[in-house]
Parts: structure tokens; C-alpha cells; sequence
């Protein structure tokens, strides 16, 4: 069951639609074995670990966290290019530190299809691309430490697909899985902020709270962005499975959401920052409910609508389902709302084993809350 789900909502202003009406308490369905084969299930051999640079910076600069800033003059050619090979060493309380070391076999999921209805997950919980490198970033974020997890997910595999469904309003753990097994979190710090617009990500768009890695938007490292973005012409792919169980493709679909011929284009979110400035209060986005049902952009309140499914993805997905889009600007930058805005699909079923959307830490720091119960 999920534990405090509804502290997490609040309900939505916009109107019902007529797709939501017309589809409202429809199952689809997911083939366990054709998703698999979509996920990353091969480790990467390794991936290079910066925490060890930024604890000695701290350390020799006087600084924790976000007291902790740079301009990319400051920084040695190596940590620029991500060259762990020629990093060094510093001692902190006496015990010697690794500027940056190699995580190996990580960046993968492994699948269970064997009980009927229950797709099983389990997810390495590091990625498949360097983690923990900040400095583009020109700050450091409050936590520091990424942890493989070997947590596992149970999603359903008929989904249904509900019309009363109401938008995320604060911080709340993973609700996604991503393909590479990194954990995708809602749209929200532990203080209800806008995690995009008022954290700080490393070099590759992920970062950790509570010593779990994991995305607030699209990430531009690996897999993800090498093989599933996409672009015009060119339907993205997958890029992670939603709690609820159904599938979150890249920013690019199919203009005519129905219609596998018509152009593919950036999916347009159908939010806009009108209300006031502040880039990082939610209420500063008003949903164009007038906009999305004359067509003027592409995705429900929930950041996501019925779609044809491209052909190599209909051994997993069938021909049409409800999928999630996450978004990005004409400059290709992460987009608000960014990801699932909304649980199209009953939670309760699709995670039995944990998931919940869970409350940030009090402390007003990094969106945090458990992921699903890591295996012991």
C-alpha cells in the first residue's frame, strides 16, 4: 500500500476532458518479457565516483554545501574533463581520500516475469554515466554520497488509466524507475520547491539525497540521453517505467497523438509560468486547459496522454496506452512540469513493495523520502 500518498496531492482546477472521460477506468497492457528487453539489464563495467573531490574541497577550502561555490577557472583541468585517472588524494580526520574512484558492474536493472499480473524490478540504483561531478555546477548541493541500493519495484501489468487524478504539490521520493536503474523523483524539495529551478544537479543532471541517486528531469549522460531522447522525426524511447505502471518516453512524440504517421515534434507541456516570477513556486505555472483542447500543446495536467505506441515498442506497450513525456524547451532544456505530473494509474497496485511517494527531509534540504524497501 502506499503510505501518505494523499499528503502528497492536492486537488486540480482544470476540467475533466473529453479523452479523460471517454478512457476513464480503462486497462491497458504491459508484456513483462517485451518491456525487459527495453531496460538496460547488461552492468556497465564502471562508472567514475567524484564525492571524493568535493569532500577534500570542502575540506580545504573551509566550506560545506552550498557555502561552497567556484567559477570553472578554479577547478583543475581533470575534474573539467572528468579524467579520474590523474586525480590525487587528501587526508580528512586522519584517513586518506580518493578524489574520484570507479563503481563497477552498475547501471542495470534485472526483471522476474514469472507471477502472473506483476512485472518485478530490480534496480541497481547508480547509473550507467559518472556521478557526482559538479562542476559545471558552480555550487555544491546540501548532501554529498551515492549508494548502489539493489532495490525492486513491483508494477502492475494492466495498469489503469483514471480521469480524477490530481498534480503532485511537494517533495515525494522516487515515483519512476528509469531504464539505466536510477531513481526518478517527483517535481519537489523536501520544502516544496521546484527542484530543478532551486537545487543543484551534477555534470550529468542526477544527484543523491539520503544516499539515493536519482533525476528530477531528463538527464543529459548515458543511455538515456545517447539512445531514448530522440528528436524531430524521431519518436524518443523509453526512458523509465512510472510506479503506477505505465511507460515515460523522452520529449519527443507524435504530433497527432493517435496518429503513428503524423510528424514527430517536441512534446509541448501544456503548463506556463504566468502567475508570478518566482521560477521555483509551482503556483507560478497555470495549466492552459483552453490551449490543450484546441491542440496548441500536447500534454494533460499529469504531463502525459493516450498515444499510438511507436512499433518497436509494441511488444511491450501494445499498439496505444497512456504515457508520460519528459519535457523540455525549444532550447532543449528541462521544461516544467519536467516528468509525471500526476498518478494516471492506481499506485496501490502498481508497487507492492514499497515506492511510495514519501515526505523530504524536515530540514528543508534535498527532496528526499526512501525509495522502495532496498533487498537485503
Amino acid at each position: 500500500m502506499i503510505i501518505g500518498y494523499l499528503s502528497l496531492l492536492l486537488g486540480c482546477n482544470t476540467d475533466t476532458t473529453d479523452e479523460e472521460k471517454n478512457y476513464d477506468g480503462q486497462n491497458f497492457s504491459i508484456n513483462c518479457e517485451g518491456l525487459q528487453e527495453h531496460f538496460v539489464t547488461t552492468p556497465t563495467q564502471s562508472v567514475d565516483y567524484w564525492t571524493g573531490y568535493w569532500e577534500c574541497f570542502q575540506e580545504s577550502n573551509g566550506c560545506q554545501g552550498e557555502s561552497c561555490s567556484w567559477s570553472n577557472d578554479d577547478l583543475p583541468e581533470y575534474v573539467i574533463s572528468g579524467d579520474c585517472s590523474a586525480t590525487t588524494t587528501c587526508t580528512i580526520d586522519g584517513q586518506e581520500i580518493q578524489e574520484c574512484t570507479s563503481i563497477e558492474e552498475t547501471g542495470y536493472v534485472s526483471f522476474d516475469c514469472s507471477t502472473d499480473g506483476s512485472i518485478s524490478i530490480t534496480a541497481n540504483g547508480l547509473p550507467d554515466h559518472d556521478v557526482e561531478n559538479y562542476s559545471v555546477a558552480g555550487i555544491l548541493p546540501p548532501l554529498l554520497g551515492s549508494a548502489v541500493t539493489n532495490t525492486r519495484y513491483e508494477l502492475t501489468t494492466e495498469p489503469i488509466y483514471n480521469a480524477d487524478s490530481d498534480v503532485f504539490e511537494s517533495g515525494g521520493g522516487t515515483l519512476a524507475v528509469a531504464v539505466n536503474s536510477v531513481s526518478v523523483f517527483n517535481q519537489f524539495t523536501g520544502i516544496g520547491t521546484i527542484a530543478v529551478t532551486d537545487e543543484t544537479v551534477d555534470d550529468c543532471g542526477g544527484h543523491p539525497a539520503n544516499g539515493t541517486y536519482h533525476y528530477h528531469a531528463f538527464p543529459i549522460c548515458g543511455e538515456l540521453v545517447d539512445n531514448r531522447k530522440g528528436n524531430v522525426g524521431n519518436h524518443s524511447g523509453l526512458t523509465g517505467m512510472s510506479l503506477d505502471g505505465f511507460p515515460i518516453f523522452g520529449p519527443y512524440g507524435y504530433d497527432s497523438a493517435l496518429d503513428s504517421s503524423s510528424d514527430v515534434v517536441r512534446m509541448k507541456s501544456c503548463y506556463a509560468q504566468k502567475e508570478c516570477d518566482d521560477e521555483t513556486d509551482s503556483n507560478c505555472y497555470t495549466f492552459d486547459e483552453e490551449g490543450y483542447g484546441n491542440g496548441d500543446c500536447h500534454l494533460d495536467k499529469c504531463n502525459g496522454r493516450i498515444t499510438a505506441v511507436p512499433e518497436n515498442y509494441q511488444d511491450a506497450l501494445g499498439t496505444e496506452i497512456y504515457a508520460y513525456y519528459m519535457t523540455v524547451d525549444s532550447a532543449e532544456n528541462p521544461a516544467f512540469p519536467y516528468l509525471p505530473y500526476c498518478y494516471r494509474g492506481n499506485v496501490e497496485s502498481g508497487s507492492s513493495n514499497g515506492g511510495s511517494p514519501s515526505g523530504g527531509p524536515p530540514d528543508g534540504g534535498q527532496s528526499g523520502g526512501p525509495p522502495p524497501i532496498p533487498l537485503r
